[in-house]
């Protein structure tokens, strides 16, 4: 939500100055998000990806009121709307972009046209996103690029296979989650990061943690030219198309390391201390029996990623004390705002009634 505050109107004395006052007050208390930074994007660009599209843009019923979508990396590699893609409440706790959600009865797609660099890799890359799978059903393409019709083609896939997540590469091989415990927990948000090493050996992250690592294998085979050499979310030719909501996908030229993709996890879930999506009795048990470790695993209580397990932590544990899952798209106004906007609209009273006095007073 962007919000523009009305041109203020001339006014005599100083009602301006108390209007400005009021006015701002209100864009404090209604919409908080003006000046914060927000935590996980910030992560995110720190770690400097190639690719970064926070998909906030909106949408009307699923058509586009902006088919542009915003590439914030800085490498300009926007993307576009392709068919109905629907707005949902984003992944982050405490930021206001949104999601996007992908319906089965009308199968949309965000298409990043053809990348050069992402075509030509063989290794050495990471793919960071949040998803929720409307089910856990059917082989579901997430995103990808090459032509999978066409063996030779080159390029990979990622994709919900039930319950797993799968990784293609395509013509080469194709590596799932193996693990009894499903990969896919639905309804709910997962962090996902799918690493490819330089060795060509392939990890998979899920809400911060290594969920599953495969040995170095063959290497990608750059997409060939000519065939279809998009990056697309949601929809492929030939494939059965996600049924979801995806949001914060990123790319980076590098295999992040296990720290890296963990701070991102913990800035958009604070206070989740055990990873389970949920800020709850089990993440203030972990807290307390690590209290005063230093230095302190990034699992081990230590929220804030300093290396210490103190107060600090638990502040930070405290206040996120009830978050879940399911993002609450609420903005709660913080104390001081509230306090500006009612001395503001006091303070546009008096000068109201000030300049009111003058104007009618009579002349000596």
């Amino acid at each position: 939500m962007i919000c523009i505050p009305r041109p203020l109107e001339k006014s005599a004395g100083l009602s301006g100055i108390w209007q400005a006052g009021l006015l701002w007050g209100m864009l404090l208390t209604f919409c908080p998000q003006i000046g914060q930074a927000f935590p996980y994007s910030a992560a995110v660009l720190s770690d400097q990806p190639e690719g970064y599209w926070r998909l906030g843009e909106a949408r009307f019923k699923g058509v586009a009121a902006q088919q542009i979508v915003e590439d914030f990396s800085g490498g300009a590699r926007d993307g576009a709307y392709r068919q109905r893609v629907f707005d949902f409440p984003g992944a982050p706790t405490g930021e206001p972009d949104s999601a996007k959600f992908f319906s089965i009865d009308e199968p949309g797609q965000i298409s990043f046209g053809s990348n050069a660099a992402l075509n030509g890799r063989t290794n050495n890359f990471t793919v960071e996103f949040w998803v929720m799978p409307a089910g856990t059903e059917g082989n579901r393409f997430l995103l990808g690029n090459g032509d999978p019709a066409n063996q030779a083609s080159g390029g990979f896939g990622i994709f919900q296979n039930g319950g797993n997540l799968s990784f293609r590469k395509f013509g080469v091989s194709n590596l799932r989650t193996a693990r009894e415990q499903p990969f896919f927990q639905s309804p709910s948000w997962h962090h996902v990061a799918v690493v490819m090493g330089a060795d060509n050996s392939l990890s998979f992250y899920r809400n911060g943690e290594l969920w599953e690592a495969f040995d170095p294998g063959a290497p990608l085979t750059p997409v060939s030219a000519g065939l279809n050499r998009e990056l697309t979310v949601g929809l492929r030719d030939g494939l059965t198309s996600f049924h979801g909501a995806l949001d914060e996908l990123a790319i980076y030229p590098r295999a992040l390391t296990t720290q890296q993709i963990q701070k991102h996890y913990t800035s958009a879930r604070p206070g989740d201390i055990n990873h389970d999506l949920d800020v709850d009795l089990s993440d203030f048990i972990e807290l307390r029996d690590h209290f005063s470790n230093s230095p302190a695993s990034l699992s081990e209580g230590d929220v804030d990623l300093d290396n210490d397990v103190d107060l600090n932590d638990f502040r930070i544990f405290k206040e996120n004390f009830g978050s879940l899952a399911e993002p609450v798209a609420v903005a709660v106004p913080e104390p001081a705002a509230i306090w500006l906007f009612l001395l503001g609209g006091s303070a546009c009273q008096i000068g109201w009634a000030w300049a009111r006095r003058k104007r009618h007073a009579p002349v000596q």
